[in-house]
């Protein structure tokens, strides 16, 4: 899974490479895995362990129009594996993939040359399926599927590291989501909801901006660092020959 996450990062850092000025690539990611035992101290009844692994890639790309704004596509993917096993020997599994994809507007703010700040929304069209296993033999699985909307606000502080590539760290943020569920079979299921998560979580991230032109004062990371001659530096050369003659 590292593998995975580090060459979704470097591949958003050669398109950057040969990108027009302002071209924003960001990318976050994770993976979690934990093990569970319920025992309910009856003597003879079955004992269950539940094991979940589970990961996500939420890379973006966009412009950065000024050092203050950037506008892109947000994009999402995530998977998760619940297996439940009895001391009888009996195991369940539920299997869950969800994607989400929309635009982003994000507000910055520079701190000074090393650290930044920055406000962004997610406005998200998601869609994913659940498949459920009974674990027994010959039964098929019962796969129920959504379609919906979700809209996220989160803070963030950035660190520039090189002139091309900024850490962000991410700590919660404000959400709201809306699924419509078509299970299995005629009947479906409608759910909506706001989630608060600031201070709660902590995610890691990495951006970079290339081929943006040099401006005075601060510049976010990755911006393209060439010499830009004023006209009275490029006469330079011009005025110490005439003035060698």
């Amino acid at each position: 899974m590292k593998k995975l996450i580090l060459a979704i990062f470097a591949v958003g850092v050669v398109a950057s490479a040969q990108a027009q000025s302002g071209l924003l690539i960001y990318g976050m990611g994770g993976y979690q895995s934990g093990k569970s035992t319920f025992d309910d101290g009856l003597p003879g009844s079955l004992d269950l362990d539940a094991k979940v692994r589970g990961w996500q890639v939420m890379p973006g790309i966009g412009y950065q129009l000024n050092k203050m704004m950037a506008v892109g596509i947000n994009f999402g993917l995530q998977g998760t594996k619940t297996m439940n096993e009895t001391t009888a020997g009996i195991t369940t599994e539920n299997r869950a993939h969800n994607i989400q994809i929309g635009p982003f507007l994000r507000m910055m703010m520079p701190i000074n040359q090393y650290f930044f700040v920055y406000n962004q929304l997610n406005v998200s069209y998601l869609t994913g399926k659940n498949i459920s296993d009974d674990g027994v033999a010959g039964t098929p699985d019962i796969e129920n599927k959504y379609n919906g909307f979700g809209a996220l606000w989160y803070p963030s502080v950035g660190v520039n590291v090189t002139r091309c590539m900024a850490l962000t760290f991410e700590f919660g943020g404000i959400g709201y989501g809306m699924q419509k569920w078509d299970n299995a079979g005629p009947s479906e299921t409608k759910n909506s909801g706001f989630g608060v998560t600031l201070g709660r979580g902590f995610t890691f991230g990495v951006q970079t901006v290339l081929g943006g032109k040099k401006r005075s004062g601060h510049r976010e990371p990755g911006v393209d660092r060439h010499m830009d001659l004023s006209d009275d530096e490029e006469d330079l050369p011009k005025r110490r020959s005439s003035d060698d003659e």
